[in-house]
């Protein structure tokens, strides 16, 4: 995962600072200071959806860059303009789907944004989980299809507006 296990003293070395498994959270400050959020010692807001094997980045902040870094690698055309000032401003791209809902037993129209699914598991992949080789563009139900822990609630009928025709309405 990236880190190095101390067995003497039951710590978790992250190439930054000490990783205390039994409480949760890092026995050394955040070496980027207040950047990192307000309390020093957290390992992540929500441990379940941040990613930070080297103590320093959080999943959101990759997500963002990686939106970002799509926005000036794509090719004219590719996304529509919406879906570019979204990506420029470091948000998910959206189309816009029919889907039968699951819960409310009816049919709706709504807008997504695709999501990134990581290859290789953070768990396994450590430090480089992250980086954009690591990662694909998906719809919701393209993610839910590879991961069995996603379930998205409902089924896709149709896509309505795809990323190089996305409107918003």
């Amino acid at each position: 995962q990236g880190q190095y296990l101390d067995r003497e003293t039951g710590l978790h070395y992250n190439l930054y600072r000490f990783y205390d498994p039994d409480i949760g959270k890092f026995i050394s400050g955040d070496p980027i200071s207040l950047k990192g959020g307000i309390n020093l010692y957290a390992y992540a807001p929500n441990p379940l959806s941040w990613i930070d094997p080297l103590g320093l980045k959080c999943w959101n902040s990759a997500r963002r860059d990686y939106w970002k870094a799509e926005a000036k690698a794509a090719p004219k055309g590719m996304y529509s303009p919406v879906n570019m000032l979204r990506m420029r401003l470091g948000l998910a791209p959206k189309i816009r789907v029919r889907e039968f809902h699951f819960k409310t037993r009816t049919e709706r129209v709504r807008n997504v944004s695709l999501e990134l699914n990581h290859r290789h598991w953070p768990q396994r992949d450590g430090k480089h989980v992250d980086i954009p080789y690591n990662l694909e563009k998906v719809t919701p139900w393209e993610h839910a299809a590879k991961d069995p822990y996603r379930y998205p609630g409902s089924e896709l009928l149709e896509i309505l507006q795809d990323i190089g025709n996305y409107k918003g309405f």
